[in-house]
């Protein structure tokens, strides 16, 4: 959370250089906006601001927060979350070309395959999104349903929907486990 006397001093800095009265509205309005920003991307975000921006008017807070890392860093974990969709997608996908390659071999019905499939390789992280993509009870319905989706779209939305809504450590921990695999693998 931006610190209240760091964000006081830069304003009253922008507000210099822009020949701008720093009223209590204006102080309210802009802090209310920025105020989610580290204090160090803040201060960066004001310094380039102050080097590369060529007009005369003052800055509004969205042009502030485009000159911060904020943004860069929430695209990169919405990728990263996509790319751990896919991958969790392609996960179940071969669950469900497993279950049914051992029903064709043994004759067994599906379900009673499904049934006896483990997921020894799945960490409890992934198992627990996997348990939590709607409209799906838990991760073996899932698998048996995983092409019911009506679009790859729509598996994709539900898939990313269920890392979104974890606790963090979670979402965090799957990620992590997502790079530390993809490392190893090269």
């Amino acid at each position: 959370m931006l610190n209240k006397t760091i964000f006081a001093q830069n304003m009253a800095g922008l507000c210099e250089v822009y020949n701008r009265e720093l009223t209590k509205t204006l102080q309210n309005i802009y802090y209310a906006i920025l105020k989610d920003m580290q204090d160090d991307d803040f201060k960066q975000a004001i310094k380039r601001l102050l080097q590369e921006r060529v007009f005369a008017t003052f800055p509004k807070p969205a042009e502030i927060l485009s000159l911060s890392n904020v943004k860069k860093v929430m695209i990169v974990e919405v990728d990263e979350i996509e790319e751990k969709a896919k991958e969790l997608i392609e996960f179940v996908h071969s669950a469900y070309l497993d279950v049914e390659r051992e029903h064709a071999q043994t004759g067994i019905d599906f379900d009673s395959c499904l049934k006896a499939l483990k997921f020894n390789s799945l960490s409890k992280e992934d198992e627990a999104v996997l348990n939590n993509v709607k409209p799906y009870k838990n991760l073996k319905t899932l698998v048996k349903n995983i092409n019911a989706y009506a679009t790859s779209l729509e598996q994709v939305k539900a898939f990313k929907n269920a890392l979104q809504y974890q606790p963090t450590e979670t979402l965090i921990e799957s990620v992590k486990n997502m790079r530390i695999g993809r490392w190893k693998e090269k």
